[in-house]
């Protein structure tokens, strides 16, 4: 069964289209228990043909309309065999404003649908295709499949885990976030989905999410397409800054299968910046061309930055690097401003002074 869906994040999304990010990718199937994807030059080509494709069409998502200048397939799959697969393809694609490959990832495995995709132990090959939009941001399609030779084992994928490159998670989950929305009809906001990804049918016994006195979590199981994997949902936003345990009993393929793992959700965002934390104020000044960092204690997916007497040069993980340029544009004192929309504690500011203090 065809399955591809269209997200639009509210935050802003890496450019995931290079080997190193293929690698990424492979380090979150790995810890997940499941095999690596490989590289396949034909579904690369469909996945840049729509990417192309989209970059002269935006918004047109995962169609394509014949006659369009870069019309290559109606479907992903009808695009992948247009390059010569005959082994189906399913896609996932999204707009990037920034470089971060991790906030990419974190934002497509946020998504249950999205994730599915990503995380299905049945997928062996991927491609990777991106383009430069009009007004400077970048179109990504990724585009995964499988081969004429099935996996034999029955594998299980469980999310999230605390392992890997994304060692927390959001504790909520929007139903602006995904669409179509997984969410349940009236719902708006729930804590984060957990899922199990299988090649096989998977059955469910007990799924218990358990916060940190061993108390049953309120959450419900979602509805899927497929027997294959399965969603569950917190009823109400999580914790952040917390720890969660997962423990799961069912069958796959008919046989028991167990899991037990844990999760920790991200942290209220907290900077810092030498000794100076929000609403302090920090040390002398740097010089006109100094490069000042900020460690932030976690980042969630919609963190923004502004700055006075500074200019932004990059996020890097928990770090934001500038360039101290003395020119005032907001007023007479020096500041540099973290706003997390996520958790609702926007307004993290760290006072630097007049120039020349």
């Amino acid at each position: 069964m065809l399955r591809f869906c269209l997200a639009f994040f509210s935050c802003c999304l890496a450019t995931l289209a290079s080997a190193d990010e293929i690698e990424t990718l492979n380090i979150i199937r790995r810890e997940t228990g499941i095999p690596v994807l490989q590289a396949d030059p034909a579904l690369t080509k469909a996945a840049q043909a729509h990417a192309d494709y989209l970059a002269a069409l935006p918004g047109a998502g995962h169609g394509e309309s014949a006659g369009q200048t870069g019309f290559t397939g109606t479907t992903p799959t009808a695009r992948c065999k247009a390059q010569g697969d005959s082994g189906g393809c399913w896609e996932v694609l999204y707009e990037s404003a920034s470089a971060n490959p991790l906030a990419a990832l974190r934002a497509l495995l946020k998504g249950p649908l999205h994730r599915n995709v990503l995380l299905d132990p049945g997928m062996q090959r991927i491609g990777l295709g991106s383009a430069r939009l009009a007004d400077g941001s970048r179109t990504v399609v990724i585009t995964t499949g499988k081969t004429s030779l099935p996996r034999k084992e029955a594998l299980l994928a469980h999310w999230p885990l605390a392992a890997g490159p994304l060692q927390a998670f959001s504790p909520q989950f929007a139903s602006h976030e995904e669409n179509p929305s997984p969410l349940p009809d009236g719902v708006a906001k729930s804590g984060y989905i957990l899922s199990l990804h299988a090649n096989a049918v998977l059955e469910i016994g007990e799924w218990l999410l358990l916060d940190q006195q061993g108390k049953p979590v309120s959450s419900r199981q979602l509805p899927t397409q497929e027997n294959n994997w399965a969603m569950l949902m917190p009823n109400q936003p999580l914790h952040p800054g917390t720890r969660y345990d997962v423990r799961f009993s069912g069958t796959l393929a008919g046989q028991p299968v167990t899991r037990n793992w844990s999760f920790q959700t991200l942290a209220r965002v907290a900077a810092t910046l030498g000794s100076a934390t929000p609403g302090q104020s920090a040390q002398r000044l740097p010089g006109i061309g100094d490069q000042l960092t900020i460690d932030l204690d976690s980042l969630s997916g919609k963190i923004s930055y502004a700055a006075n007497c500074f200019h932004i040069e990059r996020v890097d993980g928990a770090r934001l690097s500038m360039t101290y340029t003395g020119e005032l544009k907001y007023g007479p004192e020096c500041w540099v401003r973290i706003d997390d929309d996520e958790y609702g504690n926007a307004r993290q500011l760290i006072q630097l002074g007049p120039p020349g203090s």
